[in-house]
């Protein structure tokens, strides 16, 4: 099992830029949809977004004490919704293999524009494939995949209600695919399988 732990602000930085070529909160969808086919309520002021769950049902983990089930937002090549277990503080949060589906769209205006992260210049999403993919291609090379990554696009098409316990059926068959075509010394050169969704 691969579990990932991160602190609160890694997630999320709240680094406003004043450069008016980057997009802003109007350049914004209102809502943003995983490719499990989950609709979340995408909101934004002139500072930043947030999710807003509302009463969305969504299959989460059981969490220990001290931690709460929620979403986290991730981003970097894709945009991704994440369910993990908070830490009750705030300071922190925790999920498994297979927690993450990256954000779906049909066109560019269906993907997040992280305007308050500009600053480090690889916070702006464009459709391609059917994915929201980060429009850095110098940060983030089409063609090349790590483990990360892989896991991603091999969960994406998944039903998240298949994959909440890491060591379910579909869990393991897809984490077995996935350590196949990613060697264990090597993890930046993975090859994707062709059953998982295909970004280039």
């Amino acid at each position: 099992m691969k579990q990932m732990t991160v602190t609160l602000a890694a997630l999320g930085a709240l680094l406003v830029c004043g450069c008016n070529d980057f997009p802003g909160p109007e350049d914004n969808p209102s809502t943003l949809t995983d490719t499990a086919g989950h609709v979340f309520t995408w909101d934004c002021d002139e500072t930043s977004c947030s999710l807003d769950l509302g009463n969305m049902q969504i299959p989460v983990p059981g969490c220990r004490e001290g931690t709460s089930a929620g979403i986290v937002t991730l981003w970097g090549r894709l945009f991704s919704f994440c369910t993990a277990c908070i830490d009750d503080d705030g300071s922190g949060a925790s999920w498994s293999s297979g927690a993450c589906r990256p954000v779906a769209c049909k066109q560019d205006t269906d993907c997040p524009q992280v305007f308050w992260y500009m600053g480090r210049g690889y916070a702006e999403y464009e459709c391609r494939k059917g994915l929201c993919q980060n429009i850095n291609t110098e940060l983030h090379p089409p063609q090349q995949l790590d483990d990360d990554l892989v896991e991603d696009l091999c969960y994406a098409s998944v039903p998240r209600h298949q994959t909440v316990n890491w060591d379910s059926p579909t869990s393991k068959s897809i984490n077995s695919k996935i350590n196949s075509h990613c060697p264990s010394s090597g993890k930046q050169s993975c090859t994707l399988p062709a059953s998982c969704w295909q970004p280039y």
